[in-house]
């Protein structure tokens, strides 16, 4: 079930990036990060009345500590995606989705620095493979000028910072989803991304509104592309918790990364008028190759 729903949810993603990715043009980062959080709430809260009334579900188990974590998860989550929109402004399309997915490989090595975890040999050698990848593809075809050395070099800092942050709220929204139901369910994801949205689109909102107008009347005015953005956000992130709450969160982070990085590559070539070279696609193949090394003997461990 939990790999239906990740392939979903990657799909719908990889949407709804390519919808800020246009917004982000015309009225800012921001305001493309708004996007996705504000118009995505109503979506959240249809989909959420629809289950009460259907399901007769109350509310319970929700606990101060469901509030702290799912607010830790929901800032992570802007500053990831403010980060994501940076790391394409400055790259591309497909890059700038693929480095966020370094994620995976941060949580790895955080894992054996601060709980003592041990990788197996295979794991290490898909880190390695991996990490050349990213450095295939970023690195600038060609003569290697001062200015696209230091525009793919920003980029790539920006695709790293994205992927701490995603490996943060992944996790926080794990949780959160168990604190309201130990067996999650579709209710229990719907609610979180409600709560969830309801906090970014509020706190980003005010600091559009008093910051930056302008983009915030530009994201309101077009209203079409960030309506587009929040249903197709809406949509990958209740079906996205739930994945989450399924399994442990590197599992869905992989699913996202096989599905994404490819789905990327087409986007940014049809919609963006984007050109990558077979060297870039073959790094971006090497990143997905050895993340699948990386997670598995997880993914062993769950089919055994």
């Amino acid at each position: 079930m939990w790999l239906f729903l990740s392939f979903i949810a990657s799909i719908l993603q990889t949407f709804r990036n390519s919808f800020q990715r246009s917004l982000m043009a015309s009225a800012g980062t921001w305001a493309a990060t708004w996007v996705r959080f504000a118009f995505g709430v109503p979506i959240s809260l249809a989909v959420m009345l629809v289950l009460m009334f259907i399901m007769r579900h109350p509310l319970y188990n929700l606990s101060f500590d469901f509030v702290i974590i799912a607010s830790i998860g929901a800032l992570a989550q802007v500053l990831a995606t403010a980060a994501l929109m940076k790391a394409m402004q400055a790259s591309s399309f497909a890059l700038g989705a693929t480095l966020q997915h370094s994620s995976l490989l941060i949580t790895a090595l955080f894992g054996v620095v601060f709980l003592g975890d041990n990788l197996q040999s295979l794991q290490w050698f898909g880190f390695v493979l991996a990490s050349f990848g990213m450095i295939l593809a970023s690195w600038p075809k060609g003569q290697v000028e001062r200015a696209n050395l230091k525009k793919t070099i920003i980029g790539g800092l920006w695709g790293l910072l994205c992927g701490c942050f995603f490996a943060i709220s992944a996790n926080a929204f794990r949780r959160s989803v168990l604190i309201i139901e130990p067996s999650p369910t579709i209710f229990a994801s719907c609610f979180t991304v409600l709560f969830v949205q309801a906090i970014q689109g509020l706190g980003v909102g005010i600091y559009l509104k008093l910051f930056e107008p302008k983009n915030f009347q530009k994201a309101l005015s077009s209203w079409k592309e960030s309506l587009a953005a929040g249903i197709a956000g809406a949509g990958s992130s209740i079906i996205w918790f739930l994945a989450l709450a399924l399994v442990p969160a590197a599992l869905p982070r992989a699913i996202n990364l096989l599905v994404e990085a490819p789905g990327s590559i087409i986007i940014g070539a049809v919609k963006f008028k984007e050109h990558l070279s077979k060297r870039k696609i073959f790094g971006i193949l090497l990143i997905t190759g050895g993340v699948i090394l990386c997670l598995f003997p997880m993914f062993s461990m769950q089919f055994h």
